[in-house]
């Protein structure tokens, strides 16, 4: 339940800083006069907790989360403090950082209802937690990026026959390169030159090559110029999407701002679709599945984050930032990387990569795709993702790692599961039966020799880093392993 600001009531401020100072010196100034500190232990507090507002004045604000979670577990409700992380309830959690910081320099009407810890936490499983608006027929909300696609489903024959594929977001690169080169202009004018004169341009179109030129940089400072102000004007004309029933969303207009804002590293894009097609794409059936199997089992965050509104801001433990791992793989293996090929995702990221090669691959049901996973949460909760997100080419198996009693043509090994690696044997079979590519992950410092223990069991002897990042143990680096001629 919400609560308000009442003189009368006891005011506890956890830290004892300069910001508890600043406050106390506001509150007492504004007639607050039953005010007391304490630390993070409670020394010296001996009130109840329940009928007291805490208000947590750390000067790291990354440290009030886990603060604020253990005086919740101590009996306090009422409470202050700054949500960076795991919060859920965008809403609430931006008016009390508002009220936060009026406490400290402005001031607080007593009628304000002040949410409460648990309504900032609130893990309400609703798909209008990614919406931004609902009007005149259309649905703006926020899409992770690796569901956006730069147009509809493509198809073409090659060695494979008849395949379908997307082109996702990332791997739109000639626009992608255009954005990253603007910063620099006079290498952007070599770059679009030579661009345009790829696209046919004759030598005597010079003038068309430098409208063109002068026209995309003037699209690029009007980007930058709006992106400085906020996202208001890319959330007023977002690009237009529309769905199919893998969860991809293709781009109809608005290509270019869609890529800018990509270029910028932004994960969640804003995006606008038809109301009814909106919602009959996220249906609430499924979710309410997801929701009663979270509750169940108590999760408090997911691996990855989900490519679904209902997720929008929901805690994940990895690929919370661009570029992501997702986006490397992406780039690397380009438009037709995975084009008919077998797929294996061994990762401990609940069938991420699969779901994603899945998403890409569309209405090609022959392609074989699978996932494992180690345990049954871990299963049930990829078979979740994919029944929630529509991915129904993706085989999701269980138990003891596979055997390897067919070949596959890609090979994802991510996260934790490296600690395989111990076993030669099992090492020989997956170098045996990966026929072009795995993907690897380790902590930096264990690079080398993990890589030299497969290189020395497996046949592959090309290895290419594609992607380094921090997560909370440090420095970690993904890599592509194949084998010399593929």
């Amino acid at each position: 339940m919400s609560f308000r600001l009442q003189k009368t009531k006891p005011i506890l401020i956890c830290g004892n800083n300069v910001r508890a100072s600043i406050l106390v010196s506001n509150l007492e100034k504004q007639g607050y006069k039953n005010i007391s500190i304490t630390d993070s232990r409670l020394e010296g507090f001996d009130g109840n907790a329940e009928d007291t507002i805490l208000f947590i004045a750390f000067q790291n604000a990354l440290q009030h989360d886990d603060v604020a979670e253990s005086m919740y577990q101590k009996g306090f409700a009422d409470i202050f403090f700054l949500p960076t992380k795991g919060c859920i309830n965008d809403k609430n959690a931006d008016l009390l950082r508002r009220m936060y910081n009026a406490l400290l320099y402005g001031s607080v009407d007593e009628a304000i209802e002040v949410p409460s810890y648990e309504e900032v936490k609130n893990r309400d499983f609703s798909i209008k937690n990614g919406m931004i608006a609902d009007e005149q027929g259309m649905v703006t909300f926020w899409a992770r990026i690796e569901s956006i696609f730069v147009n509809d489903v493509c198809k073409k024959n090659n060695q494979y026959g008849l395949q379908y594929y997307g082109a996702n977001l990332a791997l739109a690169e000639h626009y992608r390169s255009l954005f990253d080169m603007m910063e620099d202009r006079e290498k952007c004018r070599e770059y679009l030159t030579e661009y345009f004169e790829a696209q046919s341009y004759l030598d005597a179109d010079r003038k068309v090559i430098t409208e063109k030129i002068v026209d995309r940089y003037q699209l690029f400072l009007m980007y930058k110029r709006e992106l400085n102000k906020g996202m208001d004007f890319f959330i007023s004309s977002a690009s237009i999407v529309e769905g199919n029933a893998m969860g991809g969303l293709h781009i109809k207009e608005g290509l270019h701002r869609a890529v800018f804002l990509m270029t910028q590293n932004l994960s969640y894009l804003p995006v606008m679709m038809r109301k009814e097609e909106f919602y009959n794409l996220y249906s609430q059936n499924v979710l309410e599945k997801v929701r009663d199997f979270f509750v169940r089992e108590n999760i408090k965050r997911t691996v990855t984050p989900i490519a679904h509104p209902a997720f929008y801001n929901f805690p994940a433990e990895k690929e919370n930032v661009e570029p992501s791992v997702l986006t490397a793989v992406n780039r690397f293996l380009g438009i037709e990387g995975i084009s008919g090929k077998r797929i294996l995702d061994m990762s401990d990221y609940n069938s991420y990569f699969a779901r994603n090669a899945g998403r890409r691959s569309c209405r090609n049901a022959a392609q074989e795709i699978e996932s494992w996973e180690d345990n049954e949460i871990s299963l049930q909760l990829a078979c979740l993702y994919n029944e929630l997100l529509g991915i129904k080419n993706v085989k999701i198996l269980s138990g003891q790692p596979p055997v390897f009693e067919k070949a596959y043509d890609i090979v994802f090994v991510m996260g934790k599961h490296t600690e395989i690696f111990g076993s030669g044997e099992w090492l020989r079979k997956l170098g045996e039966n990966t026929k072009e590519t795995l993907f690897f992950e380790a902590e930096e410092n264990e690079v080398e020799e993990k890589k030299h223990r497969i290189m020395s069991a497996t046949g592959f002897n090309r290895y290419v880093t594609i992607h380094r990042y921090y997560d909370s143990s440090g420095k970690r680096e993904v890599g592509a392993f194949q084998k010399e001629g593929m």
